[in-house]
């Protein structure tokens, strides 16, 4: 399982075009809040290419798999909760910017609770997919590839990341 910074890491990466545009746009104040969002985002997105980086060194197996759905549509629900956060930094004052803050906690909670940061927009951007897959042995897993399509039966090289979660490794 991925470590507490990890799944922080990844989860704050996914949100960082948005941090990038609430600091194009002074959604969140002049100054020093757009500076940290920019802040946040940069750090974000060098620590997911860390990570990514890091998964280099771990050993990849060979896993059977029987079926293969693609979850390309799950981004698009992880993007469209982008859509409240921009809608209500706009001209927002101490009480919209704190139920906004309350709003992001429980969305992060959430999502790293139920591992939805492996769906992670930034990723998709960088043309990882992500398929649910089902082994040989009928284990259900994600498996981030950079493959647009991947067959019902088929074998590929994989990295684990995550309980469940796998890397495909080019052959």
């Amino acid at each position: 399982m991925p470590t507490l910074l990890v799944r922080a890491v990844l989860f704050t990466s996914s949100y960082a075009p948005l941090l990038v545009l609430f600091a194009l746009l002074d959604s969140l104040g002049r100054g020093w809040p757009s500076t940290v969002c920019v802040v946040l985002a940069v750090l974000s997105l060098v620590g997911l290419a860390a990570f990514w980086r890091s998964t280099r060194r771990l050993p990849a197996a060979r896993l059977e798999l029987m079926s293969a759905r693609s979850r390309d549509r799950d981004v698009l629900g992880f993007f469209a909760s982008y859509v409240v956060p921009f809608a209500a930094a706009q001209d927002a004052g101490g009480r919209q910017r704190l139920a906004l803050l309350v709003f992001l906690v429980v969305v992060a909670g959430l999502y790293l609770r139920n591992d939805l940061y492996w769906v992670n927009p930034v990723l998709g951007l960088a043309g990882v997919r992500v398929f649910e897959v089902e082994t040989a042995q009928g284990r259900p897993l994600l498996l981030l590839t950079r493959r647009r399509f991947l067959p019902q039966s088929s074998t590929v090289l994989a990295v684990q990341v995550g309980p469940y979660v796998h890397l495909e490794r080019p052959a």
